[in-house]
């Protein structure tokens, strides 16, 4: 019986992840900030590997994009490249408590 390693890196995302259906409401690309004291959820953040668990404090005021909803074992997570290229995983029903949405200002002509 032969085995085989195999490397789950932390800032690349997995060429084999299923995205989740179509019909659901996609928010790739889309700047997220985390919010403080959400640490009653029954899951917390972590890295895509597993290696690494957060709190909601812990990412409190960081920013990343969202890079999109996947299948992962246990269910469906939203990945999010933080700023420091560091992917986590949220599960997808914590998505909308956890995050705020970054909506940026352009300033066009001075106005």
């Amino acid at each position: 019986m032969a085995c085989s390693r195999f490397l789950v890196s932390d800032t690349i995302i997995p060429e084999k992840l299923i995205q989740v259906p179509q019909d659901h409401i996609l928010y790739d690309e889309r700047k997220v900030i985390f919010l403080p004291n959400i640490n009653d959820q029954k899951e917390f953040p972590s890295s895509i590997s597993g290696r690494e668990t957060y709190t909601y404090d812990d990412l409190s005021k960081q920013t990343g994009k969202v890079e999109g909803e996947y299948v992962l074992l246990g269910g469906d997570y939203y990945i999010i490249r933080l700023e420091d290229k560091k992917l986590i995983k949220i599960p997808s029903e914590d998505f909308l408590i956890v995050t705020d949405f970054i909506f940026e200002i352009l300033e066009v002509n001075g106005g």
